[in-house]
């Protein structure tokens, strides 16, 4: 796979390509869009959600096809949304792993789905995510 040696802006856009093929990802989009932090997507969390996406090998044969062909991965950007869209697709990507919600004093958190699964990628995206969501505007 050639999306080691890809740049930022072509693993977002697969990112962003990849959640989108979901029809479920605009209901998703639609929902979490006005509540969510106005945050972008560091590049870290970018490539660590892309890496755990690409385990299926259905999304590993469309990754190839969006960074090899990186105009058909841009088409699919979410208008106006720039890099907040970037970060919608990566927890959209992350919904069956990660679950998102507020606490009742109003902080963010995320909760592994899979414990199985909680050791290195997904404690480790976890993480970023707190990072990101407790950091004011403008700071990740």
């Amino acid at each position: 796979m050639n999306l080691r040696y890809s740049s930022l802006r072509v693993k977002k856009n697969v990112l962003r390509a990849l959640a989108q093929q979901d029809p479920e990802f605009w209901v998703f989009e639609e929902k979490w869009r006005d509540v969510l932090p106005e945050a972008g997507c560091p590049e870290e969390l970018a490539e660590a959600v892309l890496e755990l996406a690409i385990q299926d090998p259905d999304a590993a044969a469309m990754a190839d096809h969006y960074t090899e062909c990186e105009q058909a991965s841009g088409t699919y950007a979410i208008p106006g949304l720039a890099e907040m869209g970037v970060l919608i697709a990566a927890l959209f990507l992350l919904r069956t792993h990660i679950k998102i919600h507020k606490n009742t004093e109003g902080k963010w958190e995320f909760l592994l789905e899979h414990k199985e699964m909680a050791e290195e990628p997904l404690e480790k995206i976890a993480g970023m995510l707190t990072k990101l969501f407790s950091s004011p505007p403008g700071e990740s």
